[in-house]
């Protein structure tokens, strides 16, 4: 991972209202089912609190118990659930700096969209995500697990991105589809 830094910035919450700013997270490697995705912006969300106040008691940020094997999960250094530190942010607009020798779906260079609700992946009371028990995108660099983003039947988690919108514009696309579907009920 040539020009890829070995630490970087990230937001992590450690426990219930307990959030840090670090400088020195590691950069975790890539393995074979794994792209790393350099973060370009990131959104800040109300959700993003909810965590921060409930921690691991968020329906999220518990185990996975459906969807992947213990040993898939093992596998997948950004997964974070329980009392594990986690990055926040499940916002993204990024790019895919370096891919896995199984990954399938995406390459180096490609601009992605993070859709944050991996509904195949079931914890206990919900649905695994970015950004919660899988860490997000407040950070420079994350993991993502391909086996995350691709549901069984097909359905893709993270959505192809033009280069001429802004970073900032294409991380406001999630709240703005938010508000979208509220006012749309």
């Amino acid at each position: 991972m040539t020009g890829i830094p070995a630490t970087q910035n990230a937001v992590q919450i450690v426990g219930v209202d307990q959030i840090q700013v670090v400088s020195d997270k590691p950069v975790d490697p890539v393995g074979p089912h794994q792209m790393l995705l350099q973060v370009e912006a990131c959104g800040i969300c109300f959700s993003d609190t909810k965590l921060l106040h409930a921690f691991d008691s968020h329906p999220r940020k518990s185990e996975i118990v459906k969807g992947l094997s213990a040993e898939e999960l093992a596998e997948i250094p950004s997964y974070q659930p329980g009392l594990a530190a986690t990055v926040p942010g499940h916002e993204p607009v990024g790019r895919v700096v370096a891919v896995g020798d199984a990954v399938a779906n995406w390459k180096a260079g490609d601009r992605v969209l993070v859709q944050a609700d991996w509904k195949h992946l079931r914890t206990a009371r919900s649905n695994g995500a970015f950004g919660y028990n899988f860490e997000g995108a407040l950070q420079e660099y994350v993991v993502i697990d391909e086996r995350c983003v691709i549901s069984p039947e097909g359905e893709k988690f993270l959505l192809p991105v033009a280069e001429a919108p802004s970073a900032a514009a294409v991380g406001l696309i999630e709240p703005w589809a938010t508000v979208e579907a509220a006012y749309a009920l």
